[in-house]
């Protein structure tokens, strides 16, 4: 599952933090997904996702110099999988280089890895999760080539993985398409019609499909953009997208 929680803001009306905290538990808990890559995962998110969901282990590193702020937290199933590594990189140029952001786009833009590995089968995959820029195109251009750079220094493991994330970008931009030429898109890949993604609490059908899922050597075998709400609230301002795979 790709999925961006909206950060926790208290001045969103009804769609407010605290209001829709037990619609953002159903749908998760709804999927039961093995693996949850998540965005805008602030501090007091991060730490509800770990209070009500002990079956899963968290990581990911926030945005900010000192490791705090929003995170891209992948969320792991530590009944199915064992963790073996990870870490979180910035994408404006230096991977190493805490809170590294340009100003035009005013935010530092990262992706967490993560590598796992099945407890039963002993596959190892490479998890990446990322939240990327929407508002400078040039920073977009480099969030782009950054976040292709970094996958591709992996190249040589040969381990399969799956890139999760909010692109801010729908298919037809730019930044896909490096990515569209090296790998799988989870709708492109079983030739489905596809929904929108961020609805911003507006209209139902949403506004744009901005939240993809990618992989390189595996399969798909179903995906969903659940819409649903619970008790008249969206759990989020995007919906989330939930791929199968054998």
């Amino acid at each position: 599952m790709t999925f961006n929680l909206r950060y926790d803001n208290e001045t969103d009306g009804i769609h407010s933090w605290s209001l829709r905290q037990d619609a953002l538990v159903k749908m998760i808990r709804k999927h039961q997904a093995d693996v949850i890559g998540t965005q805008e995962t602030s501090d007091t998110i991060f730490a509800f996702l770990q209070a009500r969901f002990p079956e899963y282990v968290l990581v990911g590193d926030g945005r900010n110099e000192d490791r705090t702020g929003e995170r891209c937290t992948i969320m792991i199933r530590k009944e199915r999988y064992t963790v073996l590594k990870t870490e979180t990189v910035w994408l404006n140029g230096d991977f190493h280089k805490t809170g590294d952001l340009d100003p035009r786009e005013g935010f530092a833009r990262i992706c967490t890895m993560a590598l796992i590995q099945d407890k039963k089968t002993l596959q190892k995959i490479r998890l990446f999760n990322c939240h990327l820029a929407y508002q400078s195109p040039f920073v977009i251009r480099r969030n782009g080539s950054q976040l292709l750079k970094y996958i591709l220094s992996f190249k040589k493991t040969k381990i399969p993985f799956l890139l999760t994330g909010d692109f801010n970008s729908n298919l037809d931009k730019p930044l896909h398409q490096p990515l569209l030429r090296r790998y799988k898109e989870v709708y492109l890949s079983l030739d489905q019609t596809r929904p929108n993604t961020f609805h911003a609490y507006g209209d139902p059908q949403g506004l744009d499909a901005i939240d993809f899922i990618y992989t390189d050597t595996l399969s798909f075998t179903s995906v969903t953009t659940d819409t649903a709400t619970f008790d008249g609230l969206y759990p989020s301002d995007h919906y989330p997208v939930i791929a199968e795979l054998p």
